[in-house]
């Protein structure tokens, strides 16, 4: 109990000294655009000869929303309008003696910076010029790398499984290493456990394995939780962040997801494989044994919806998701014929039979077979005792892999007024598989894995505008991720093992519950090299969280865009992972078995539970200085 108490002390103090760091932040704030999936658009008012107008009013409107955020021009003709939701977008500009400008058509995408510079003509401002012309696709403020993937390309490119993070490699410098799933994305060579994972601007990288938190990795699938993928707006990669980015030397990959609208929108998808459109798999042979063909099938099925509970102050958005799928895993395994096995059994090793062994092999101790042992498993296969009975020296397996994963998420955005910005997102996802993660030599479902995962991620952002030059945003996030891997059989005690319908006592002296199943056997020469009986977990990996506290500021000032902030972060991870904890037991031959000689064994003292945590601190400045209108230095400095 006492590390518990001690992480509780330490992260009160860490969360109320970085509140008061934060409230002092806070109370001299002259903001900037935010870290997250937030962008800003930025530029100049001019006159035709290039001068600059002071006093201009600038009109950035949120074209779907119909939300504006009105701004007047510095000294310089500058304006910022920072923490804009990513999406289509209008500036309209207004100052005495010249008439109107408007400029339509403006995609912001996530996180990203647009520079809409407007030249005004003398006139009356009741005259208005407007401009529906594509703002360059070449980036002019900053020297970031990376791309952006919209949602259109996201939804419409094909995409087996419809797991997002396979997407990334289509954006410069990063590739996937052969074979795909998870931990292969590489960015610029860096390791993919460098990458930094994170939804609405928010952590969302787990702490231990360094994987996203929204699309988990199992042994067996693609994923073993899913982030929609009609969820999702846009996300960014970043492999030259600027120096509010930290902690991890890879690529920045930020998921924005979307945001409802005054005009109510949804969609409703079905995807689906079938076996009845699938050839047969070479090892799974037609014959009296296998009559039926093992199945191919995949169904990922979903729906979402977004509108405006208040027009123009008041939207929200939510999505469904549910994959599911039935693989066969059929496979050629030599296994010993009970002629062997009765041989075996007259002729041990040291002349003197082991009666375990004889039990497990479902004879008894005259080496004669029980009647009663003989059953078939729901895997198909007959068994005398725990081996498959066969006359050939080989079995084919019918054992298939299922899957089930649910998810979804909400997000409320609030405009509350000109000056307040609020948004609460809430994502959760779960699945379980039972897992043929090594048909070579897996003969029993009992001796198959069982999968669990859990993923959440709850955020929420305050954007404050204060003045036309001035953006503040404090954000708040919590992502969570939990996962096991055990054996079909887990629950049931070594010394009381039941298998169709016969008990059995392994004697392996292991008592807690969370090592209980079979143990490993091995036998040489069988199994092509693995396990007879049983699995190789337990392992358990979470509860794993990331908490952060993000409040950044940003400030124009003339032709400087200063941007500064802090954050904290607090990791924390429990995990229980092993290897023949539930022992191992290897024989070299069957006889060895027989006569209870054994090649190798294990077996696992201690306790391998392990609770961490670690918390970080970190700040930064930044400034971007356009020094002339082809030229912007970017400045920082950051400390963590």
């Amino acid at each position: 109990m006492k590390p518990v108490v001690q992480i509780s002390a330490k992260w009160k103090i860490a969360t109320a000294f970085f509140m008061l760091a934060f409230a002092m932040s806070f109370l001299s704030s002259a903001p900037l655009f935010a870290q997250g999936t937030a962008g800003r658009i930025l530029g100049a008012v001019t006159d035709q000869s290039g001068g600059a107008i002071a006093g201009a009013t600038v009109i950035v409107t949120d074209v779907a929303r119909n939300v504006p955020r009105t701004l007047t021009t510095d000294q310089a003709g500058e304006y910022n309008a920072g923490n804009l939701i990513p999406g289509n977008y209008k500036v309209h500009a207004e100052a005495k003696g010249f008439k109107a400008f408007e400029r339509t058509g403006i995609t912001l995408e996530i996180n990203a910076e647009v520079r809409v510079d407007l030249q005004m003509q003398p006139g009356e401002v009741s005259q208005t010029i407007t401009v529906n012309e594509d703002v360059p696709m070449v980036e002019t403020t900053n020297a970031e790398l990376g791309a952006t993937l919209q949602s259109a390309i996201i939804q419409d490119i094909p995409l087996n499984g419809r797991n997002f993070e396979n997407l990334i490699q289509l954006n410069p410098g990063v590739t996937i290493y052969p074979g795909g799933a998870g931990f292969t994305q590489s960015s610029n060579g860096q390791r993919p456990h460098d990458n930094i994972y994170m939804i609405n601007g928010i952590m969302a990288t787990d702490p231990w394995l360094g994987q996203s938190v929204f699309n988990g990795v199992m042994a067996a699938g693609d994923a073993g939780t899913i982030m929609p993928v009609d969820a999702i707006d846009e996300f960014k990669t970043e492999e030259n962040p600027r120096a509010e980015y930290g902690w991890k030397p890879g690529a920045i990959v930020n998921v924005g997801v979307k945001s409802g609208t005054n005009a109510l929108h949804g969609s409703a998808y079905a995807y689906g494989r079938d076996t009845a459109f699938d050839a047969r798999n070479y090892f799974n042979p037609t014959n009296a044994a296998n009559p039926t063909q093992q199945p191919v099938n995949l169904e990922q099925f979903g729906a979402t919806l977004g509108g405006a509970i208040k027009k123009d102050k008041l939207f929200y958005f939510v999505n469904f998701e549910s994959q599911r799928y039935g693989i066969g895993s059929p496979a050629f395994i030599k296994t010993p014929t009970q002629a062997a096995l009765i041989a075996a059994c007259k002729a041990p090793t040291t002349g003197i039979l082991a009666p375990l062994s004889a039990s497990l092999a479902g004879l008894d101790t005259s080496c004669n077979p029980i009647s009663s042992a003989a059953t078939t498993d729901p895997g198909g296969l007959p068994f005398q005792g725990l081996f498959p009975v066969n006359t050939t020296g080989h079995v084919t397996t019918d054992l298939i892999s299922n899957s089930t994963i649910n998810g979804g998420l909400a997000k409320i955005d609030y405009h509350a007024n000109d000056k307040n910005q609020l948004e609460v997102m809430y994502f959760i996802s779960q699945g379980d598989t039972s897992s043929v993660d090594g048909p070579s030599s897996e003969t029993s479902s009992n001796w198959i894995t069982a999968q669990h995962a859990r993923s959440q991620a709850a955020s929420g952002s305050w954007t404050y505008t204060p003045t036309s030059t001035m953006v503040n945003e404090v954000r708040f996030g919590y992502a969570h991720y939990f996962q096991t891997f055990l054996g079909t059989d887990f629950g049931q005690p070594a010394d009381s093992y039941n298998f169709n319908g016969q008990t059995y006592n392994f004697g392996t002296g292991i008592t807690n519950p969370i090592y209980s199943g079979a143990p490993i056997i091995r036998l040489t020469g069988f199994y092509n090299g693995g396990d007879a009986i049983g699995v190789g977990w337990p392992k358990i990996i979470g509860p794993d969280g990331v908490m952060e506290f993000v409040d950044h500021v940003s400030m124009i000032k003339g032709k400087h865009a200063f941007k500064f902030g802090g954050e904290l972060i607090y990791n924390q991870a429990s995990n229980n992972e092993t290897a023949n904890a539930k022992s191992l037991m290897k024989f070299g031959s069957l006889n060895d078995f027989f006569s209870g000689t054994l090649s190798q064994a294990k077996i696992f003292v201690g306790d391998a539970n392990r609770s961490l945590y670690n918390y970080g601190f970190a700040g930064f400045l930044q400034d971007d200085w356009r020094i002339k209108p082809r030229l912007t230095l970017n400045l920082g400095v950051r400390m963590s």
